[in-house]
């Protein structure tokens, strides 16, 4: 019998491996398609736009039925047949009108997926980076093979290996144990608005989020673009990532504990420090060669944001409406600042300001850690400042 733990771990390998498509190339399957560059920017923010609207009610769906198993597997099949009509579809609306099921599909996914995790590690599993290295290893395999698939074949063929993709981590999730379900005298889970009572600091973190999720949606959607402007090739784009996704693997196995050592909001700091250094790298070099050395940087921004933000995020909810905290984390970091930074993006890489777009992300990256410095002197509490919640 295979345990728990390996049906998650492959879970996280292969959904992670089939996000390489849409993180990395569905930018490049809608330029294909004869968008251009403002319209792609357009297209990305509607999307956000719609899976910030859908992530609170997915939460609050979940958190009232007790878990997430049943919802991620309707959001795969969902997914599967969003892409379907984008692909097949040749008009600027049907394609839109698949991007927007897609995303309204695939933006609870991720969110609950590490909620289930984090639970599973409360009640004796193994902790969340042993499970969440395994989504970075299949991203890491599947980033370049996409590349040359893509660059020997067309795009099209992305979408028969997305549909797999989805079907195996469909099985990967039916021997999986639901989510234990809490119960709570909370009325409404509307009430989690009420969080910013007693925590002194907390819109300093939340501007600081979001100005970071902005600069990094915004450099990671038009990266591939820009790799090919200046010379790179599609393999070179995979590479690229495959790179990033490698050098996330320590950082996600270790912030758990550097959480616990040093608290969710100095590790933000660390992590909007790294993402000033990184940018800065991009628009300093303007060659390829920058662009690959600034991805050993991935793991010193991304996931040691994503992990501290998670963190911190469930140390303010109460337990049972922790997937609903969840999803707005992700609404706020990801969908709300993605809107943002698409928009910026798309018109800066439009006006043809592509070195322009990484000096604003420098930037918004040293607003975010004046804002995290401010939001550690007004907290005082060490569970957040110092040491990483209890869960």
């Amino acid at each position: 019998m295979i345990s728990t733990a390996r049906w998650l771990m492959a879970f996280y390998f292969i959904y992670y491996g089939t996000t390489a498509m849409n993180i990395i190339y569905l930018p490049l399957v809608l330029k294909e398609k004869g968008l251009s560059l403002l319209e792609i920017g357009a297209f990305l923010s509607a999307g956000l736009i719609a899976g910030a609207v859908a992530q609170p009610s997915w939460g609050a769906v979940s958190d009232r039925i007790g878990g997430v198993k049943r919802i991620i597997l309707w959001c795969l099949v969902g997914m599967t047949v969003g892409l379907g009509i984008l692909f097949a579809s040749e008009g600027r609306m049907l394609v839109l009108i698949g991007y927007l099921i897609f995303v309204i599909f695939s933006s609870p996914v991720i969110p609950l997926v590490d909620s289930w995790n984090l639970s599973l590690s409360e009640t004796g599993g193994l902790p969340y980076g042993a499970y969440r290295i395994w989504g970075s290893l299949g991203f890491a395999c599947a980033a370049p093979c996409m590349g040359w698939i893509s660059q020997q074949t067309g795009p099209v063929v992305l979408y028969v290996l997305y549909s797999v993709g989805l079907v195996l981590s469909l099985i990967c999730l039916l021997p999986l144990p639901d989510e234990p379900r809490h119960t709570s005298s909370t009325k409404s889970n509307w009430s989690i608005m009420t969080i910013r009572r007693g925590k002194p600091g907390l819109w300093f973190i939340l501007g600081a989020l979001l100005l970071l999720g902005c600069a990094s949606r915004a450099a990671d959607n038009f990266t591939g673009i820009y790799a090919q402007d200046i010379g790179g090739t599609e393999l070179f784009v995979g590479l690229y990532w495959s790179v990033a996704a490698i050098c996330e693997i320590p950082f996600f196995y270790r912030a758990a504990a550097w959480v616990d050592k040093y608290g969710p909001i100095r590790v933000l700091c660390t992590a909007a420090a790294c993402y000033g250094i990184k940018w800065l790298l991009i628009w300093t070099t303007g060659n390829l060669a920058g662009l690959m050395v600034s991805q050993a940087l991935q793991g010193a921004t991304f996931a040691l944001m994503y992990v501290a933000a998670m963190y911190y995020v469930r140390s303010i909810v109460p337990i049972a409406l922790r997937s609903t905290g969840q999803m707005l984390l992700s609404m706020w970091m990801f969908s709300l600042a993605g809107v943002l930074g698409s928009g910026m993006g798309g018109w800066l890489m439009n006006k043809g300001h592509s070195m322009e777009l990484f000096a604003v992300c420098v930037l918004l990256a040293g607003a975010a850690f004046v804002l995290l410095l401010a939001g550690i002197h007004r907290n005082k509490s060490p569970r957040l400042v110092h040491t990483r919640p209890s869960m």
